[in-house]
């Protein structure tokens, strides 16, 4: 979607804003499929106990799997 837009819109820059578990996955997917644009993502502190950790890494390890066997949209049409 932002890829599309960027287009559209003349956007070559965007700031990305996530949980910071979610970072390193929300890279490699706009690099992935908006490659045009430049993306600084920046992640938002949270306080997590280790349970919550363990749970994000497990989390976040199967997402980042699905996003690399998942094509993105442009690739769809």
């Amino acid at each position: 979607m932002l890829d599309q837009y960027a287009r559209t819109h003349d956007v070559h820059k965007v700031i990305v804003i996530t949980f910071t578990p979610h970072v390193e996955r929300t890279r490699y997917i706009f690099a992935r499929c908006a490659p045009d644009i430049d993306v600084q993502v920046i992640g938002v502190d949270e306080h997590l106990s280790i349970g919550e950790w363990v749970y994000q890494f497990a989390y976040q390890t199967t997402a980042f799997v699905k996003a690399a066997a998942t094509p993105c949209a442009s690739d769809d049409e």
